[in-house]
Formats: C-alpha cells, structure tokens, sequence
C-alpha cells in the first residue's frame, strides 16, 4: 500500500509532524531527531549521529549503530548483539553469556563461572573457575 501524506503540521519550535493515510507518524525535531510509528504500532527515533532507536509492538526494544553494531532486548530481558563482524553475543537475565563467531565457534559463560568453548568440529573446551581444562570429544553422528 502506497503511503500518501494526509496532514503536516509545523510547530513553532521547529517541529513537523507528518500524519500519512496508514496511520503512522513522522515527527522532526528542531535538533535533528526524528520519530514515529510503524504500521504495526512500533515506534522508533532517528538521531543525527545515525543511531535509531526501537520500541517494538511486541515490547522488545533495540538500537542501531553507524557502525552496523544492533542490540535487541526481547520482553524476556535477554539481550542479543549483532556486531559488524558477524559476531553474535547474548546475555540472560540469569547472568549467562555467549558469543557465537562468524566461523562457527561458540564461547558461553555458565552461572558458576565455567566457560565452554565449542568448536565446529563439535569438540568442546571447559575451562573451570579453578582453572583446570577438560577437552570433550564430539560423539560420532
């Protein structure tokens, strides 16, 4: 469906608000910040060092960067990274973490403190809060 402008208005601060036949919204600030509203109700704000912020309608939020990083906190509370390079980290509410790489490899933090490292060869690496290392090999497929 083509977007068609049904009103602008102009505010003597230097706002506009632009009001289109779908319902969405578009508001320019005076210091350059943009905002609105999706057709699916989500709400979202440009700024003018190219960051955009995200309220999404199912409650989620995320950010944008210039630098291509995006960060997503779902209603759950877990909080995804993507970054430029590929690589991908999550957290948990719980305290968990993980960071899965562009080649396969995974590295996740548990509660007490072990790390995994897990290859793509499905070896995995544990190296205890004590230090001690245990190498699992992959069972056969």
């Amino acid at each position: 469906m083509k977007r068609i402008v049904q009103e602008v208005i102009h505010f003597k601060d230097g706002k506009t608000v632009t009001v289109h036949s779908d319902g969405t919204t578009l508001v320019q600030l005076a210091d350059g910040r943009i905002t609105g509203t999706t057709e699916d109700g989500s709400t979202f704000m440009s700024f003018p060092d190219g960051r955009q912020a995200w309220i999404f309608h199912d409650g989620a939020t995320g950010v944008t960067f210039p630098d291509g990083k995006r960060s997503r906190i779902n209603v759950l509370g877990t909080t995804f990274v993507v970054f430029p390079d590929g690589r991908e980290a999550w957290i948990l509410l719980d305290g968990r973490t993980g960071v899965m790489f562009p080649q396969g490899l995974k590295v996740r933090i548990a509660h007490d403190g072990t790390t995994s490292i897990l290859f793509p060869d499905r070896r995995e690496i544990l190296v205890y809060e004590d230090g001690a290392i245990e190498t699992v090999e992959a069972a056969p497929l």
